[in-house]
């Protein structure tokens, strides 16, 4: 290096870095560290072959599965039209913003884009669906096979001893399964969200439907007991952990129909009433249906829905809607007409939607009705977050909002 004039320096020649045995001995250390966990890696890949090469299933890899979801953008994404092949006896559930179709012979979710996720073959002769937040189940009523879906894949198939009368999955992943059985009349049978038994009850009254918590933590038995010239319904609440029943709720003079869950406890709705009782089998609220025969129901975590008629047509209908936190009755709207089917809304701007023979109705908050003709056969509607879901033969069609 030398001086130049005005204070710079010119360099000459080469600059040669110098060796720093510190950092050379460091990166040696991580260089075998490194080649020895590549070998402990293959030889326990090879070892957990050789060993325990009947635990590598390919059921065993779907249960890897169970936690994984889609993409969140999937759920977040402004929904679109689906064009499918289902036929005309498809059952149409909205899941994590998109929409399952299940029929006799498969199972397919789309998300909100459109996109097929899910296609997998069945060979049920009943299918029915519950969702939850986490997974779908799908069940064959009176028959023995189940699955359970997450957005992905199919992550369990399960067979059960009885002939399944109901089912229901919770929002952290426990369900649970009512079947037929040869000790007792039913069997209801709670499984943890890692698909083990931890619970089972026995019934000999005859049980129309169960459900259970989000959490996990309790179910609800709705049976028909016939005492004398009559039934009465009576709601058996069970928690986890526990031998013994919580608590049994009797309602006269009443046959159960359906029994979902909120955030207090469980909905019971009847032939001619609905109660909304908590964990403890307190009633919270009772609605009488009194001179009205109960057609359609449908549940929502924010809204119930339920249509009852006066005449043995179905023409003259009440639309009652019910909260579905504290379970008090909201509205009261007479339509007068026959309507096919009720979906309960998921959003706070409607109640829900109608649908008839030509046109569907959304029900505002302010009790107002707002038909749409249809041009096509609707097989069924589907409430979704930006609207209401129009489900033919083989597409669907979104009612924005």
């Amino acid at each position: 290096m030398t001086a130049k004039k005005n204070n710079q320096l010119a360099i000459v020649g080469q600059i040669v870095p110098q060796e720093n045995k510190y950092y050379k001995r460091v990166s040696r250390v991580y260089l075998i560290v490194s080649f020895v966990m590549l070998v402990v890696l293959i030889l326990t890949a090879v070892f957990s072959i050789i060993y325990f090469n009947e635990y590598i299933t390919y059921a065993n890899f779907r249960y890897l599965l169970r936690d994984f979801s889609s993409i969140d953008s999937f759920s977040e994404s402004s929904y679109q039209n689906i064009v499918y092949n289902s036929g005309s006896d498809s059952d149409f559930k909205y899941y994590k913003n998109g929409i399952s179709i299940i029929n006799n012979g498969s199972y397919m979710y789309y998300d909100s884009t459109g996109k097929l996720l899910v296609n997998d073959q069945l060979s049920y002769t009943s299918p029915i669906s519950v969702t939850s937040n986490k997974y779908i189940l799908v069940y064959d009523l009176d028959s023995y096979d189940y699955s359970i879906y997450n957005q992905l894949a199919s992550v369990l198939n399960g067979k059960t001893e009885g002939k399944i009368i109901a089912a229901d999955i919770s929002d952290e992943g426990s369900y649970v399964i009512v079947s037929k059985s040869r000790k007792t009349r039913y069997v209801a049978e709670l499984f943890n969200s890692s698909f083990k038994k931890i619970l089972t009850v026995n019934k000999e009254n005859y049980v129309l439907d169960v459900c259970v918590s989000s959490d996990g933590k309790y179910i609800g038995i709705a049976s028909a007991v016939y005492s004398g010239n009559d039934f009465y319904t009576e709601l058996d609440i069970c928690e986890k952990g526990k031998n013994e029943s919580v608590a049994k709720v009797k309602i006269d003079n009443s046959i159960p129909l359906k029994i979902k869950k909120n955030e207090n406890g469980f909905m019971v709705l009847c032939d001619n009433c609905m109660y909304m009782i908590d964990y403890g089998g307190n009633i919270i609220s009772r609605r009488e249906f009194r001179g009205y025969e109960i057609k359609l129901a449908d549940f929502s975590e924010k809204y119930c829905l339920i249509v009852s008629s006066n005449d043995t047509l179905g023409y003259n209908n009440l639309v009652t809607v019910i909260d579905s936190i504290n379970g008090q009755t909201i509205s009261e709207i007479s339509y007068n007409g026959r309507i096919t089917e009720v979906k309960a809304s998921v959003i706070d701007a409607h109640f829900g939607y109608l649908l008839t023979r030509d046109s569907v109705i959304t029900i505002n908050s302010d009790n107002s009705l707002n038909p749409t003709k249809l041009e096509t056969h609707i097989s069924s509607i589907v409430a979704v977050k930006e609207g209401v879901v129009l489900c033919g033969e083989n597409s669907t069609l979104l009612i924005s909002d």
